[in-house]
């Protein structure tokens, strides 16, 4: 090859490497030696770096989830709670004025609980490489509480498909009715209620009788037989069932009022019953009521909380993603750039040793 060539400064990396391999190794071994050793050191470090940062971002991660956990929660309380309905009443104040007032089956302090955080506020800080998360992650401590669905789909790209997924997928409107517990609850206090409502004629021990037969023991054949011994000492009033089926064709077999009652409970949706159950007024039946609230907050609290947690996870992973793609961009760039100014200075010594050995 003829020592008086000259290589332009604007050749990119691949055409250089081409003149290289075919003949400007053999004319300048030690300048392409180096420049090859070089560009391999230029790799291996953004390479070591891509890792640093990966495993960082990771990091921060994890120390924010518990914030996005807080959050998420909030979020699906309130979607959760517009599964079930409410109603409006009407009350009297002085002077004849009416003020309405709506009552929900579920508000919101009763399943909303927060996250306990295994990090600081600022622990997200303390690591390098914060640029993709910290805003993130202030905008979440920030708004804990008071974030809406808008918010996290404008802080995570992709959010809302992953939301409606594991929303849908965690059927909070059928969470109660699979509960043995609650159906079983729910079946007796429904029981009890219907049939003090339609046997209003019950005196004291016969109601009692009713209760304790019903709400504590579950006993239907029993209390069945109730109804027969009370219409024989009363015999007035059509509220007696005196044996007959509660619903028609139903008969009034041994068992039947256990059927028509589980019909009956079947066709009472599970937000229906509880908002019932808010408004019952006979305090016998008051602490029962209050356990059966109670086990649906806890369950549908149990059922938020998975759902929560899954969500967290994939939302993370898709930030993870997100982030790793903008940190092996950087990397990229970073590289590109490095191994340009290598390409350059590597040119510009051969092309001084070509102009040496010419003037030589």
């Amino acid at each position: 090859m003829d020592n008086s060539i000259v290589l332009s400064e604007e050749l990119e990396e691949k055409a250089v490497q081409t003149l290289v391999h075919v003949g400007l190794e053999d004319v300048f071994p030690e300048l392409s030696d180096k420049w090859r050793t070089t560009k391999q050191d230029i790799r291996a470090r953004y390479r070591q770096e891509f890792t640093k940062r990966r495993d960082t971002v990771c990091q921060d991660i994890a120390k924010g989830e518990d914030s996005l956990r807080s959050v998420l929660r909030e979020v699906v309380v309130e979607d959760v709670i517009k599964l079930f309905p409410y109603v409006y009443r009407r009350f009297r104040r002085w002077h004849d004025d009416s003020v309405f007032v709506y009552y929900r089956s579920l508000q919101h302090d009763e399943i909303s609980a927060t996250v306990e955080h295994s990090a600081g506020p600022n622990a997200s800080q303390e690591a390098t490489g914060r640029v993709f998360l910290r805003p993130v992650f202030n905008v979440l401590m920030a708004f804990a509480g008071a974030m809406r669905l808008s918010d996290l789909e404008s802080l995570y790209p992709g959010f809302r498909p992953i939301y409606q997924k594991y929303f849908d997928n965690a059927r909070f409107d059928t969470t109660l009715r699979l509960d043995p517990r609650f159906e079983s609850q729910k079946l007796r206090l429904l029981s009890v209620r219907y049939l003090l409502e339609k046997n209003q004629h019950l005196g004291t021990e016969a109601r009692a009788d009713l209760i304790r037969t019903v709400l504590f023991e579950g006993d239907f054949r029993r209390a069945q037989q109730i109804f027969p011994r009370t219409d024989e000492k009363k015999r007035t009033g059509p509220g007696a069932w005196a044996g007959r089926a509660l619903f028609p064709g139903s008969g009034s077999s041994e068992g039947s009022l256990e059927r028509e009652m589980k019909a009956l409970a079947a066709r009472v949706p599970d937000a229906h019953f509880l908002l019932m159950m808010k408004s019952e007024a006979d305090e016998e039946l008051r602490p029962v009521i209050e356990e059966v609230l109670d086990l649906a907050y806890a369950q549908l609290s149990v059922s938020i909380d998975a759902a929560v947690k899954t969500m967290a996870r994939a939302v993370s992973a898709m930030q993870q993603e997100h982030c790793e793609r903008a940190i092996q961009h950087e990397m990229e760039t970073e590289e590109r750039k490095s191994r340009n100014n290598v390409l350059i200075r590597f040119i510009q010594d051969i092309n001084a040793q070509a102009l040496g050995r010419q003037d030589s």
